[in-house]
């Protein structure tokens, strides 16, 4: 098992869902700027895994993608602009508090 830095978390469903709504959540674009995400659908769940949810969201006019209880999130507070996006590992998403 891969033990996840202490800023780098994963959400539940209704937090994750909250966050959507308040606008606090942020994905880092490929040219290095924080766009917000935003619900693009409805929510997936399923009956055999309870915790297991699939959110489709939007950020920007092209991207998109979706929010799962895999996507890992972060707080810091530094902006992060990796060098390269084909070797950071992830998060992608991060949130904002306000």
């Amino acid at each position: 098992m891969t033990h996840l830095p202490h800023n780098v978390f994963h959400l539940t469903r209704e937090k994750c869902l909250h966050l959507l709504e308040t606008g606090q959540i942020r994905w880092l674009s490929p040219n290095g700027n924080y766009w917000q995400v935003r619900q693009n659908g409805a929510v997936k769940r399923w009956a055999r895994t309870p915790g297991a949810y699939k959110i489709p969201v939007k950020m920007g006019i092209r991207y998109y993608g979706a929010l799962t209880e895999y996507t890992l999130f972060d707080k810091e507070i530094e902006p992060y602009v990796p060098e390269s996006f084909d070797t950071t590992p992830l998060p992608r998403f991060r949130i904002f508090e306000e």
